[in-house]
């Protein structure tokens, strides 16, 4: 990764990263064979309880991501200024 170029003012150009935390819905289809709309329910509730669920596929909701605070975070930084793959600074 080149992380100095020159630029047309011959002023070096260099790269940086923020790596940012955040909260984000994703969405599950999956479909259930029953008698009735009532028992359908039923069975996708006991799908969620045991978990069955955690191994269908996803996708991401869109406009649903939302930046994590660090006190949301057990204090832990939730932005990371980078340079050279190194932090040179975090917002804790």
């Amino acid at each position: 990764m080149q992380t100095e170029k020159q630029n047309k003012s011959n002023m070096a150009t260099f790269k940086f990263n923020l790596d940012q935390k955040c909260t984000v819905w994703y969405r599950t289809d999956f479909d259930v064979e029953a008698n009735s709309e009532q028992e359908a329910i039923e069975k996708a509730r006991a799908m969620f309880s045991s978990g069955e669920l955690d191994d269908y596929p996803w996708y991401n909701l869109t406009d649903t991501t939302e930046l994590i605070l660090p006190s949301e975070n057990e204090g832990q930084p939730t932005q990371e200024l980078m340079f050279k793959d190194n932090t040179i600074e975090t917002n804790k």
